[in-house]
């Protein structure tokens, strides 16, 4: 039988070696010259700096901006923005992404906008960065022509604000092929894909990649429109399920501040069309071939329905037989 002494000793000891693990696992509450983080504060007197305890001007205990010493900060193109300042950085810090070109303005967005060249024509420059293009099996309304869903990597690049309208065409082309001439600011269609590209060539630019097209479409987001999965808040985006085109600009803008992406017409690309996207460029190029192929059509039309006014469906055309439900929007480079 333990007698009452050795049953204190023993509790003693297992006090002890308690006190000596808790020592060994507890946050390491940091002397000078220890390294700390938001998890690991500096003692009384210390504060924070690049991830080590050093002493503190005022005597205040402080952890430079709360930034764990661990945490890699965002940088603009990941959070989506070419210009501006003060935005999370993900690690408790603030970035700051720089001011737009000349005659650009940085729209609250933090893209730079340039309002109309003297063509009239509204620009944005969008960062570029990496996205899931495409989609898979699981998704609704998702195509086997629309898989794999893969990574693609863009680069920046300006992109038109609204698709090309009559009046642009008119004043680039000095004609308008429109089966549905309402002059103004609706979308120009029944243009052949080379006409298309001559335009944009006129204004020292290219149609789209179907990559960079579909970046652009997405402003961001992984669901089935821009705005979210329900078709409810297509509606506030797009000019679909209707009887005719409507003027550019009259739904609202995507994240990106570009209008019409979805509905109203579809647009025209660079790249041939291929059933699926198995052995698709990653780098956002148009993917072309030498063999005369049918083009890509992306962004649905007035009349599509939720199932293709997506972000991710795609049909084809022949580039010699222009649709009365096809119209585009020309891309430049942009460079940093």
């Amino acid at each position: 039988m333990m007698t009452p002494y050795v049953s204190y000793t023993y509790r003693v000891v297992g006090i002890m070696i308690l006190g000596l693990a808790w020592s060994c696992i507890r946050p390491n509450i940091g002397g000078q010259g220890q390294p700390c983080s938001k998890y690991n504060a500096c003692l009384a007197g210390l504060e924070c700096k690049n991830g080590i305890c050093v002493q503190s001007p005022d005597g205040i205990q402080g952890n430079d901006s709360g930034q764990d010493a661990n945490c890699v900060p965002k940088t603009c193109q990941q959070i989506g923005k070419v210009c501006g300042k003060n935005y999370d950085n993900g690690c408790g810090g603030t970035l700051d992404c720089g001011a737009c070109p000349a005659s650009y303005k940085c729209s609250n967005k933090g893209l730079c906008v340039r309002t109309e060249d003297k063509n009239g024509i509204s620009w944005v420059i969008l960062p570029g960065g990496q996205f899931k293009m495409g989609c898979s099996a699981k998704i609704r309304y998702c195509k086997t022509n629309a898989m794999p869903q893969h990574q693609v990597t863009v680069k920046p690049f300006q992109i038109m604000a609204t698709e090309v309208t009559e009046d642009m065409y008119q004043n680039i082309m000095h004609t308008d092929p429109s089966t549905y001439k309402k002059k103004g600011a609706y979308p120009v269609e029944n243009v052949t894909w080379a006409n298309a590209k001559e335009f944009c060539h006129q204004i020292g630019a290219v149609l789209p990649s179907e990559a960079q097209w579909e970046y652009a479409a997405r402003a961001g987001s992984q669901t089935i429109y821009s705005c979210g999965d329900d078709k409810e808040c297509l509606k506030r985006i797009a000019n679909y399920a209707a009887s005719s085109k409507a003027r550019v600009a009259s739904k609202k803008a995507n994240n990106f501040g570009l209008y019409d992406m979805l509905g109203n017409v579809y647009e025209w690309v660079l790249d041939d069309y291929h059933p699926s996207y198995r052995n698709a460029p990653a780098d956002g190029s148009a993917w072309v071939s030498k063999a005369p192929y049918d083009k890509v059509i992306r962004g649905g039309a007035y009349d599509s329905l939720a199932t293709t006014a997506t972000v991710f469906y795609r049909d084809k055309l022949d580039p010699d037989n222009p649709s009365s439900k096809v119209g585009f929007r020309c891309v430049k480079p942009y460079k940093p």
